[in-house]
């Protein structure tokens, strides 16, 4: 029994976090967005596309958002955003839009060249490229 119940934690740990995907203006060259490359826009690092175009990072101000920013980050929004206004007085990187829903990021995220939203769900549309973001529990 006890062997059953370790079992059941790992793989608990190991489960799935409900559906991210990483919604991209459409005019966004194609290139190899995953995990490690989601962290990286989320944290600043990267404020780029390969093209040299500029990253516009757009945030949903929704739970599921802010529960797939710490999980992904470590970090929780407000400490996000104090890093994000290091990066903007630096003159390296720009401040998130903020979107006041889920749809409201998605129509951002359509009109706003070199956009990224990262999501639960998005539906397919001509002005965004949808691309699962796999994370697990133990990251």
């Amino acid at each position: 029994m006890a062997r059953f119940v370790v079992i059941l934690m790992l793989w608990c740990a190991l489960k799935p976090l409900p559906a991210q995907v990483a919604v991209i203006n459409v005019a966004v060259p194609d290139e190899h967005v995953d995990l490690q490359r989601v962290t990286s826009l989320l944290l600043g690092r990267s404020t780029t596309w390969k093209d040299g175009s500029p990253v516009t990072l757009i945030l949903a101000v929704d739970p599921a958002a802010d529960l797939h920013l710490s999980h992904i980050t470590g970090r929780d929004r407000s400490l996000l955003t104090r890093g994000w206004k290091r990066l903007v007085f630096g003159g390296s990187g720009s401040m998130p839009l903020e979107a006041t829903s889920v749809a409201n990021a998605l129509e951002l995220v359509g009109r706003t060249p070199g956009a990224v939203a990262l999501l639960d769900t998005a539906p397919p549309d001509p002005r965004w490229r949808v691309i699962p973001i796999m994370v697990t529990a133990g990251r």
